[in-house]
Formats: structure tokens, C-alpha cells, sequence
């Protein structure tokens, strides 16, 4: 009986399909369809990443998706081992993710930061201090020179000085430009929240955050993203999941592959909830 990747690979060479042209449509790495294939499923992610890369390439090759499901599992119980350690799948709590540098990293950012507060406390309290001592000396300096002037010119001269003092008081500023750039500033903000119908692997980037990515069980909420900017979301099997926008449910009925990408922001969001 042929293997999970002869399968595949035959139907995929009966369509006349190529390798890239299911890696454009799925969004699922070139690399990881070779490997499927090849039967070899070592550089695959593992666990439930494995099982949507297989769904994924069955539906485009118009095989039974769990028969292709039920070869993948016979091969791997036949080699004595398990898909879901093949290779550490993330199964914390949602919207976190284990990343292994981060003790490290912080070890080395917190003296910095604190360093740097330092740095910065000891400068403003140096440039206090020399601002409020040029303060007082300027206070007390210019009273003198006034009284000694008016003192030696004559009246007649006094008058025109009272003049320029009168113009300015009469021209006019315009502080109402000032503030427009205040109420155009601020964008129409929105909120994005996933709820899991089955497990799917999710990845989310917040502005210029960090990317988090995770695997989402049946039945799970993430909490609500609200980004000044962007989002940046990955799913691995969108059937699977319903995404909210300000609490509306999004209209994602137009795409078709099953790995998708989406860029979520101030200007587009509203087309995705058809207001």
C-alpha cells in the first residue's frame, strides 16, 4: 500500500500540480511539502501544525482529508513514535508565549534600564539647578539697567517705545491652527478578539510588538487586542476559528485558503465587518 507522500504526491501529478502553486494557495511552505512527500516529517513544526499542513494538502489534491489523517497516524504509530513530540508545540495559557531567551534578556535589559534612569534623573536635576541659578541672576540683573536708562533719555524719547509694545498687543495670532491637528490626531480605534471553534494554531503581532504564536483548543477566547496601529494575524486553519472586530463578527467568507494571513488596521478594519 502506498505511503501518505506517494498518495499525495500521485494525485498531486495526476492534476498537473505543482508544488508551488500548492504552496501559494495554502501558504504552507515549500520546504514542508516536500518533506510531507518524502514522509519525512522531521522539520515539521509537530502536533497539531502537522495535522493542518496534511488537511490542507489533501483538499487540494482531492483526497479524503481524514483518510490522509489516518495514513500520517499509521506511519508514525509504525515508527514508534508521536506526532505530538516531534517537535515542542506551545500549550500554555492563550496569549502567552514561552520563549526561552526571555529570562536571559531581561537580566541584561533591567541594569541597563536602570542605568539609564539614572543617567537621566542626575542630568534634570543638574539642568534644574543651573536653569533656577541663571534664573535668579537674570531676575535680578536687568532692574538697574532699566532704571539707569529712562533715568538719561530725554522725554520726548520715551515716547516711541511705548509704540512697538502697543503693535504687538494688536497683531493678531492664530492659535485656532494649533489645535486642529489635536481633533484629526486621534484615528478610529478597534478592537479584535478570536474565539476557537476547533484547535488551530494562531499567531498575532500587536504594532510593533512582539509575535506571539500558540495553538488554541476548542472552545477558547483570546483576550481582546487593541493595537494603536496594526495587527498582523496568522491562522492556521481558518474554518476553525471566528474572529470579532469591535464585537461584530468579521466577514472572512471571501478567502479561500485554509493558512491565512491578514493585515488589520485603522483604514481597513471596517471593510472586514461590512460597515
Amino acid at each position: 500500500m502506498a505511503s501518505l507522500g506517494e498518495e499525495l504526491k500521485r494525485r498531486r501529478e495526476e492534476r498537473g500540480l505543482s508544488l508551488r502553486a500548492i504552496s501559494d494557495e495554502t501558504r504552507i511552505a515549500l520546504r514542508f511539502l516536500k518533506a510531507i512527500e518524502s514522509d519525512d516529517y522531521s522539520i515539521l513544526p509537530g502536533g497539531i501544525f502537522n495535522r493542518s499542513f496534511i488537511r490542507a494538502f489533501a483538499r487540494q489534491v482531492d483526497m479524503d482529508e481524514e483518510e490522509a489523517i489516518r495514513l500520517y497516524t499509521a506511519e508514525y504509530q509504525k515508527a514508534g513514535s508521536d506526532d505530538e513530540l516531534g517537535r515542542p508545540s506551545y500549550s500554555g495559557p492563550v496569549g502567552v508565549m514561552e520563549r526561552e531567551s526571555e529570562p536571559r534578556t531581561r537580566s541584561i535589559l533591567i541594569p541597563v534600564f536602570i542605568l539609564v534612569l539614572a543617567i537621566f534623573a542626575l542630568g534634570g536635576w543638574a539642568l534644574y539647578h543651573y536653569y533656577k541659578r541663571s534664573g535668579s541672576a537674570m531676575q535680578a540683573g536687568p532692574v538697574p539697567v532699566q532704571d539707569s536708562s529712562q533715568n538719561n533719555l530725554p522725554p520726548n524719547a520715551s515716547e516711541p517705545r511705548q509704540t512697538p509694545s502697543s503693535t504687538p498687543e494688536t497683531s493678531p495670532n492664530p492659535p485656532p491652527e494649533t489645535t486642529r491637528p489635536e481633533s484629526t490626531a486621534a484615528g478610529s480605534a478597534f478592537t479584535l478578539r478570536i474565539e476557537a471553534r476547533e484547535d488551530c494554531w494562531i499567531s498575532v503581532k500587536v504594532d510593533n510588538g512582539p509575535k506571539r504564536m500558540w495553538t488554541m483548543k476548542a472552545g477558547e477566547k483570546t483576550e481582546e487586542f487593541t493595537p494603536n496601529e496594526n495587527i498582523l494575524l496568522s491562522v492556521g486553519f481558518l474554518p476553525n476559528v471566528d474572529i470579532f472586530i469591535n464585537g461584530r463578527p468579521a466577514k472572512l467568507s471571501t478567502i479561500r485558503t485554509t493558512v491565512v494571513d491578514l493585515t488589520i488596521n485603522k483604514e481597513n478594519f471596517e471593510k472586514f465587518i461590512g460597515s
